[in-house]
């Protein structure tokens, strides 16, 4: 009520979860609008995040409301904002050049401003050549930094590649390593592939 947008930010999760009140999905969209206002923009990513789903709140998703939460967090100084805005873009049935642009320039911001996901994510597309030329030393780069700052995910898909020998010569002992890290940190695929390996 004194204008804090950590509190309002908070009260916003209460409300969401049910955690010391009954959950309020209105009351919980309410405090995060309050929020955004208050220039949060972990805020406006739940908003946005909230009307892509349709949930939270509101009947049905909305896409471009949900681009405009993004838009609005990245204005904001949320960095995150920018990855989810490529994973909204990339979601498109039919993508055309301009967004396809606007998805990789939103990821690469995302990646180069130290978010894993879209690291990773941006591994991939290199990987798969999806919506850029694909690179597999590209690839590799993007995996091993997200690895190394410690994504199980990444090391996954390094490992992979390794293993394969996608991008350079096979590496089975670097890639059952990175396998045996991703384990200890509790990703479950990561058991599976040692098992196989």
């Amino acid at each position: 009520e004194q204008g804090s947008a950590g509190a309002a930010f908070l009260l916003a999760r209460l409300y969401a979860d049910g955690i010391g009140t009954p959950a309020d999905p209105a009351k919980s969209l309410a405090s995060y609008e309050r929020c955004a206002e208050l220039g949060n923009g972990n805020a406006s990513i739940q908003l946005g995040l909230i009307h892509q789903t349709g949930s939270g709140g509101i009947e049905g998703a909305n896409r471009q409301e949900a681009r405009t939460w993004f838009e609005r967090a990245i204005e904001q100084g949320a960095v995150r904002g920018h990855y989810h805005l490529a994973l909204l873009l990339d979601a498109k049935p039919a993508l055309l050049a301009p967004d396809r642009q606007l998805a990789v320039e939103q990821l690469f911001a995302a990646a180069n401003a130290g978010v894993l996901e879209a690291q990773d994510r941006l591994g991939s597309w290199y990987r798969d050549g999806r919506h850029v030329y694909p690179d597999l030393l590209a690839a590799r780069a993007w995996f091993e930094r997200a690895a190394g700052q410690g994504s199980p995910t990444s090391m996954i898909n390094l490992a992979l590649m390794l293993e394969r020998g996608q991008g350079g010569a096979p590496d089975l002992a670097a890639a059952f390593a990175l396998y045996q890290r991703a384990a200890n940190a509790g990703h479950p695929v990561a058991h599976f592939h040692l098992a196989r390996l």
